[in-house]
């Protein structure tokens, strides 16, 4: 029965995106965790590897890229954005997704960012379901 709970990710705007001189370009526009199995629930939690994100900055000088929901659940019964945490390949800080703007970098120049992804599951309250959230990745200049 939990082996029915799927997760898919995708960016609500398109691949690439400019805004005020600076480029965000998402290495694939959509993931899907795979299915959630019984020791991943035991686990209380299935893993997926990411996405690559890449600042063009086009001579601005700084900037920060920032990552949110684009609505509060992710569909199902109402399972909360909350429940998918993000963090960069270079932390160790796992940071549950917002509806609001949450800075996932800082920087200068051309940068590429790593963001992996972490689907929290619970036994106790998890329906099998077909999830999915949209996310928004944006850039400006601080």
């Amino acid at each position: 029965m939990a082996a029915a709970v799927t997760l898919l990710l995708c960016a609500a705007a398109p691949a690439s995106a400019q805004a005020g001189g600076l480029t965000v370009t998402l290495g694939t526009p959509t993931l899907a965790f795979n299915t959630p199995g019984v020791l991943d629930f035991d686990t209380g939690w299935v893993d997926h590897s990411g996405v690559l994100v890449s600042v063009a900055s086009h001579g601005v000088r700084s900037w920060e890229l920032r990552i949110r929901a684009d609505a509060p659940t992710m569909g199902g019964y109402g399972k909360p954005v909350g429940d998918i945490l993000w963090r960069t390949a270079t932390s160790s800080v796992w940071t549950p997704l917002t509806g609001t703007d949450q800075v996932v970098a800082q920087g200068q120049g051309d940068v590429d960012v790593t963001v992996l992804f972490r689907l929290r599951l619970d036994w106790a309250r998890d329906l099998p379901d077909l999830y999915s959230a949209g996310i928004t990745f944006t850039a400006v200049r601080p």
